[in-house]
């Protein structure tokens, strides 16, 4: 078990820089539900070899929110008009069918607090939060599909299921081998599908419901 009291590197101990208090590094660095790499990154902000410069109090509002996800469980907040179009074109459909690029992609996130505490850049006037329950965890059952967002190619081809970890307490960019780790550990993460493989996605939905 990971002893968080003090921040030790070996039998070294480290001098702390300042930037962190000791119960924000304790706090950091003691949740399990960040990747080994930023959990690193808090290591090294701690005793002064990196900084958060502006962002600090981005990463303070995301940690609290960075958990296990509930492995069928998805969330995506829309507008009351998409939400009204569910019935007809589907969860995914009522926006993907009324955007004409192939590359559009839809967003959905594990994390139902994340979804409440950020903006959703495609709803503006999102007031509706809708919960999807599907027959498997999606990044695991379709794993030959899913790929780092950022990862070269995957923003241009409608083909792939994108994977990120944006407003969650994440140092960098998601990488193949964080990719692993987060669908290993059930860590939280956003998902997001273009029309492509909006068919492939919906048909491991076994409800949806409008939650508060």
């Amino acid at each position: 078990m990971q002893n968080n009291r003090n921040a030790f590197v070996g039998d070294n101990y480290i001098k702390p820089s300042g930037e962190l208090t000791k119960a924000e590094y304790v706090s950091w660095v003691g949740n399990p539900f960040l990747t080994d790499r930023t959990r690193q990154y808090v290591r090294d902000v701690y005793a002064g070899r990196a900084s958060f410069g502006n962002g600090k109090n981005n990463f303070a509002l995301r940690v609290p929110i960075t958990r296990k996800r509930t492995s069928t469980k998805f969330y995506r907040k829309m507008d009351q008009a998409e939400h009204n179009k569910i019935g007809v074109d589907g969860v995914l459909g009522a926006a993907l069918k009324y955007n004409n690029t192939l590359n559009y992609r839809i967003w959905m996130s594990t994390s139902l607090p994340m979804v409440r505490q950020f903006y959703n850049a495609n709803a503006p006037g999102g007031n509706v939060i809708v919960e999807m329950t599907f027959n498997a965890d999606l990044i695991q059952a379709l794993a030959l599909s899913c790929k780092p967002h950022q990862n070269p190619g995957v923003q241009s081809d409608p083909s792939l299921i994108a994977v990120h970890r944006e407003d969650f307490a994440h140092y960098g960019v998601l990488d193949d081998a964080e990719m692993i780790e987060v669908r290993d550990k059930l860590l939280d993460y956003n998902l997001g599908v273009c029309l492509e493989k909006q068919k492939t996605v919906e048909d491991r939905l076994t409800a949806w419901r409008v939650v508060v």
